[in-house]
């Protein structure tokens, strides 16, 4: 038993013995190093490349050492671009919102302005003049001649006063009413030309005097109620608000029978 203790001491002592460098093996080297360039022995170029590079430190390579802190750096890369990613879709949600908000403001304020529009237009309808064709009264004597023809006039039953522009009126013998917007005797009034409201007539004469060249009343009273023709008298005025709009006014109405009780008998 002792004899193999001995032998295992002794094998242990020789290999520690052969792994320690030789004593002298520094001072040696040392010594190279520091001889002088006169004793040190010339070198070819490829020799002191070998030398410089047995001297280099030998390359870093990818251990298990190494990993975390590269997958450290992945984890943060991708962590910001999922912060990034998140960010986007928050401020697209926001813009979104927003544009939302602004498009339920715009719907209420076109429903204001149409609603603000709708009584504007209503007020204007209440207040805005309304002319309206009347006619003066036939005069014919006791024995049926007609001293006075009749005629037409004028008035306004609107709440505002109207400026008359135009008015086209015409007397003739037809079959079929004809259409106001045909009419061909047109006459053009002043600016003056102010129809009132209500009980005053227009135009002041109480009737519209005939045009140059037109056919009087008294000449087609004749023939009226014959061979199916009928006198009408047609037309159109034309007058304007307060609030500027132009407005038309279109008749077309029979003439006064004979034996109408509006004739005044004097």
């Amino acid at each position: 038993m002792r004899g193999i203790l001995v032998a295992l001491f002794l094998a242990l002592a020789s290999q520690t013995t052969a792994a320690d460098p030789p004593p002298n093996s520094s001072f040696t080297a040392e010594d190279e190093t520091h001889k002088s360039p006169k004793e040190q022995p010339a070198q070819s170029p490829a020799a002191e490349q070998t030398a410089i590079d047995s001297n280099s430190p030998p390359p870093t390579s990818l251990t298990k050492d190494n990993e975390p802190a590269n997958n450290g750096l992945f984890l943060g890369d991708g962590f910001a671009q999922w912060l990034m990613a998140v960010t986007g879709v928050m401020a697209a949600l926001i813009s979104g919102w927003a544009v939302w908000l602004l498009r339920g403001t715009l719907v209420a304020t076109n429903r204001t302005a149409e609603a603000a529009s709708e009584n504007t237009r209503a007020m204007i309808a209440a207040e805005r003049p309304h002319v309206r064709l009347f006619r003066t009264i036939k005069q014919v004597d006791k024995s049926g001649k007609v001293i006075a023809v009749d005629g037409v006039n004028f008035r306004n039953v609107g709440r505002t006063p109207a400026l008359v522009k135009s008015l086209a009126i015409e007397y003739v013998l037809a079959k079929t009413p004809p259409l106001p917007s045909e009419c061909r005797r047109k006459r053009s009034f002043p600016d003056d030309s102010v129809m009132a409201q209500r009980d005053e007539e227009w135009p002041r004469k109480h009737y519209v005097p005939p045009m140059d060249g037109e056919t009087k009343l008294s000449e087609l009273l004749p023939g009226h109620g014959k061979d199916g023709f009928r006198l009408f008298v047609y037309g159109e005025v034309v007058y304007s608000d307060a609030f500027g709009e132009e407005r038309k006014t279109g008749f077309c109405r029979f003439s006064l029978e004979e034996n109408s009780p509006t004739i005044r008998v004097i």
